[in-house]
């Protein structure tokens, strides 16, 4: 008898670690983009659900991605839906967590945009690091010029050297907010629109039923959509209605 409890307190204390280290998750995410804010909620409360707790570590858009990847962290907060086509190591929550409305802005409140090839006449600029803005200037052959952050995007646009940014919308209402009254406006309706989804490293491939599971049911009772919706009320106040077309 005291043979087997003093094995079985051994094995207790050598699975020790990798309980501590499951517990405690690390995710990327892009730095700087007030839309992930929305994104770490739902899944603050989801992976509560499954008994797990996370942090974050904010990295530029490619480093972020290349992170996760790599397996340097647990997996990523959010990224548009195929990515695991590209990057085999990551793999894909199977339920939208938030969505990204790319939204042109501008000083030109006579531009008329209507998706991306009806950008082509104008001198575009684009975040360094965001796939779906890269991927899109280069299909439709866009002018673009590309910048580290949002705001040295609407520098760009102040200065004249760009007639239109075209970045989330979250991303964009926040900048303004800080850079204050420049008089840049947001365009509706947006150029594009993408659901988002988490992902998790291979290594993690067994959390995968659990954390879709908790997401499926926050969706289904409609707790993803007010958690975005209460987000953005609290964020913007009296200009929510500009977020939520």
């Amino acid at each position: 008898m005291t043979r087997r409890f003093l094995l079985a307190l051994l094995c207790a204390t050598l699975m020790l670690p990798a309980l501590a280290a499951r517990a405690q998750m690390r995710f990327s995410v892009v730095e700087d983009a007030v839309l992930m804010q929305i994104s770490e909620r739902v899944l603050q409360e989801a992976y509560r659900q499954i008994g797990l707790s996370f942090e974050l570590e904010a990295y530029p858009g490619a480093r972020s991605l290349r992170y996760a990847e790599a397996g340097f962290v647990d997996g990523e907060v959010a990224r548009l839906g195929g990515l695991e086509k590209t990057h085999p190591t990551l793999l894909r929550v199977p339920v939208a967590i938030n969505r990204l409305e790319a939204v042109a802005f501008t000083r030109d409140v006579q531009l008329s945009v209507h998706g991306w090839p009806s950008l082509k006449p104008y001198r575009v600029g684009i975040r360094r690091g965001v796939p779906f803005a890269e991927r899109a200037a280069k299909r439709y052959g866009l002018d673009s010029q590309i910048a580290d952050s949002v705001e040295q995007l609407f520098r760009l646009l102040d200065a004249g050297r760009v007639d239109v940014v075209v970045v989330s919308r979250l991303n964009g209402l926040e900048a303004l907010d800080a850079l204050g009254d420049t008089g840049v406006q947001a365009l509706s309706p947006p150029v594009d629109s993408f659901p988002l989804f988490h992902y998790l490293h291979a290594r993690h491939r067994d959390l995968l039923p659990a954390i879709t599971a908790a997401l499926r049911k926050m969706d289904g009772t409609g707790r993803i959509r007010q958690i975005r919706e209460t987000f953005i009320a609290q964020r913007f106040g009296k200009h929510a209605a500009r977020a939520t077309p």
